[in-house]
């Protein structure tokens, strides 16, 4: 192995130099450069001074900001260059080396976090860091963290030359993709297509329907071929128990952070067949209770009516010790010589400064609890990692974005189909979801006979099925929702799933997370009276702003609050949002649909309170003693002193608001709206414009602390204490000896 020193681009004192170790095999690694080779790179040396002052592994009490703030660079820095190993590798796990000053650490970097070694300090022992470096450099492939279900394309190989082949334009097999189109007619090839060698057969089994259909739309090759950068390196991934090879280049989507699911996303080539597919890989927490998405999709399978994709293989990948924060390789990576006096003296000034796991917050779309702002996350406490599990599915289609839609209607429509599969999938298999989300809802191309003619469809496709739940007859789970599984899409969820995280959710749940993808890809794609200067705000304010509060309960941004709570759409000093047909009047009628949905969401979320407040009521004595006249709650006729007073009775709610907030227990009701208003109402045909959102926009979870009166405090915590006791045996006792 072969080393390299680079000095950091970035001309500050705050990033520490950086040493670059290379396979001996890599002979082009060689070369003097500024360059990082990152799909070649074994080991990281990070070198920095200042002592434990600057250490973000050390803790200190008492902290100066100048210190703090280099500590949140330096960790950030050793973050961004861990994650571009994982992004351009393929790994389990990754060793680098940190020293400062005159102590050397050895840190374990995985999906579940970063395990670190406590100080050792090698001036003391000149022998310690040779010897180490030496066993790092010697351990083999799969010891160092390379996935061994992995193989490097190398350039020229028929493989590489194979996947140039297949992102080249065919004009005979390449089709439009646009909805209503005309295709010409088409004559199966006798030719079999171009495929890459592979050493697996296809399974029966495990693989979808067969077609004589070659035809491919245009943006999966387009997609393909753009991710044939010759900068990135091209791999060979086996999915499944049979080891089934499939050909990737750059990822299409990735995740952004590096800790956590690390979903990556590809447009792959099927070895068996030649066929361009859907690849996704991904961790998931050994305890997490959800069942494999591979084996939900394999329920759907001989369904046609369920809008979902189709499987041709999954698995989890055989890791040895790949996230686990237990046990050790096979090879030890101590020094061996006893510590020397000095260093024992040391030693004992460090004491708290143990070996230690440092537990860092997964990426925003995986976290399960709220994200702590940036200069909160450099510090974790010390905690044990989870384990993580390496799960790899493959699905035939390659579907589009949603926001990809042409018209309000057509929107509408797509979503509707999906309403209709996510109601397919828990009335007659018991399965809800769980992370219903604008990522999820996806555009299927399809090729359909009209007329006796190919014509494109498109249709709406539910996806990313990882969380979905098996729930019994009365939607109650049949395994149990556990701390380890996540909310993944707080944009979307519910205003109860946001409020209580644990929560089991619900048919409503999901409805509600629905209405959320609709009216965001409506704002951001329809003209409405909400200004151009507004939308961004807007977006923050409803789907992106949480409120946290001194207890740690988190709650929705006002805005959304006050959208459900009085069923009505508005923005602060705008006033209504409205949408507008193709003249910008603002009758358009998604206008009455959405209304329609937000008066089920506010029956919903009062039937809610109002049965809190009675189950609470329910256990506080209707009367109460008055103690006596006092300074303070003088009434023009006091009460005599021991007299009982009776308390308000709660009014009941209307029969339509109970109606209208149990139509959402079940999807019949939103469907039949659905239904009703897609063939009723006049829809405009060009009411879709460009993004109003800015193209620098980022979606990122903005978390406000509320700070609130002692009185307001206790009342909230009562509102808590108040939902848990609606959500446990008690509560439901006393609804039932109330009814």
């Amino acid at each position: 192995m072969v080393g390299r020193l680079h000095v950091s681009d970035i001309d500050s004192d705050d990033t520490p130099v950086m040493m670059t170790f290379y396979p001996l095999s890599r002979g082009e690694v060689r070369r003097r450069t500024r360059k990082v080779n990152w799909p070649d790179l074994r080991m990281l040396f990070h070198v920095e001074t200042g002592g434990e002052k600057y250490d973000p592994f050390h803790d200190l009490s008492n902290m100066s900001s100048s210190a703090r703030e280099r500590r949140e660079t330096l960790i950030s820095y050793l973050i961004s260059d861990v994650h571009w190993v994982f992004l351009l590798q393929h790994r389990t796990f990754f060793y680098t080396l940190y020293l400062n000053s005159d102590y050397l650490r050895v840190l374990r970097w995985n999906r579940a976090g970063i395990m670190v070694t406590k100080p050792v300090f090698y001036l003391d022992e000149p022998s310690v860091l040779p010897r180490l470096v030496w066993r790092l450099t010697h351990l083999t492939d799969e010891q160092q963290g390379l996935d061994t279900s992995v193989t490097r394309v190398p350039v020229g190989s028929w493989d590489y030359e194979a996947m140039h082949e297949l992102a080249l334009p065919n004009y005979e097999l390449d089709i439009p993709y646009n909805e209503g189109v005309e295709l010409p007619p088409y004559t199966p090839s006798s030719s079999a297509p171009v495929s890459p060698s592979s050493s697996t057969a296809p399974d029966a089994s495990q693989t979808s329907p067969s077609s004589d259909d070659e035809r491919v739309f245009r943006y999966v090759r387009q997609g393909f071929a753009k991710s044939l950068e010759d900068v990135w390196p091209r791999y060979c991934i086996k999915v499944g128990e049979e080891g089934r090879e499939f050909l990737v280049g750059k990822p299409v989507t990735s995740s952004e952070e590096l800790f956590g699911r690390g979903c990556n996303c590809y447009i792959a080539v099927d070895c068996a067949t030649g066929n361009l597919v859907w690849l996704k890989d991904s961790w998931r927490p050994v305890d997490e209770r959800s069942t494999p998405e591979g084996e939900v999709l394999k329920t759907f399978a001989d369904d046609p009516k369920m809008s979902v994709p189709t499987l041709i293989c999954h698995g989890f990948v055989k890791q040895s010790g790949a996230t686990s924060d237990h046990g050790r390789t096979s090879t030890d990576l101590d020094a061996d010589a006893a510590p020397s006096p000095a260093t024992q003296e040391r030693e004992k000034s460090t004491a708290a400064d143990d070996g230690r796991v440092i537990g860092v917050k997964r990426a925003r779309e995986e976290d399960s609890q709220p994200q702590p702002e940036a200069k909160k996350r450099t510090r974790q406490a010390t905690t044990r990692l989870s384990e993580y599990a390496q799960y790899r599915l493959v699905v035939k289609e390659v579907a589009l974005d949603l926001e990809r839609f042409t018209s309000a209607w057509q929107l509408v429509r797509l979503i509707f189909e999906c309403i209709k599969t996510h109601s397919r999938a828990w009335k007659e298999y018991g399965i809800l979801h769980g992370d219903i989300s604008e990522g999820n809802i996806l555009i299927c191309p399809t090729i359909a006979k009209k007329g006796g003619k190919d014509v494109v469809v498109w249709h709406g496709m539910l996806i990313d099925w990882e969380l979905a739940r098996f729930v019994d007859k009365d939607g109650k789970p049949i395994r149990p929702r556990t701390q380890n599984t996540p909310l993944l899409s707080w944009q979307f969820a519910s205003l109860d799933a946001v409020r209580n995280p644990d929560k089991v959710l619900g048919v409503e749940d999901e409805l509600e997370a629905f209405f959320y993808v609709l009216l965001l890809n409506a704002v951001r794609f329809l003209r409405s009276t909400l200004p151009q200067r507004a939308v961004a705000p807007f977006v923050t304010e409803f789907w992106d702003t949480f409120k946290v509060y001194p207890n740690g309960s988190v709650e929705c941004s006002d805005l959304k609050q006050k959208a459900i709570k009085r069923a009505r759409l508005e923005c602060i000093g705008i006033g209504d949002v409205l949408f507008c047909d193709d003249g910008c009047a603002p009758v358009h009628p998604l206008n009455d649909l959405l209304l329609e949905l937000l008066r089920r969401f506010q029956a919903r979320y009062a039937l809610l309170q109002w049965e809190a407040d009675r189950s609470m009521d329910s256990l506080i004595p209707a009367t109460r003693v008055v103690l006596g006249e006092t300074s303070h709650n003088v009434a023009p006729n006091p009460p005599v002193a021991g007299q009982s007073q009776a308390r308000p009775a709660k009014p009941p709610l209307s029969a339509k608001t109970i109606e209208l907030a149990h139509s959402l227990k079940t999807h019949a009701g939103v469907i039949k709206l659905f239904s009703k208003w897609m063939i009723d109402q006049g829809w405009p045909l060009h009411d879709k414009v460009g993004d109003r959102l800015p193209d620098d926009y980022v979606s990122t979870r903005r978390f406000v602390e509320v700070r609130v009166p002692a009185n307001a405090q206790q009342k909230r915590d009562m509102g808590r204490k108040r939902q848990k006791f609606e959500d446990g045996d008690v509560g439901g006792a006393l609804r039932r000896q109330s009814k």
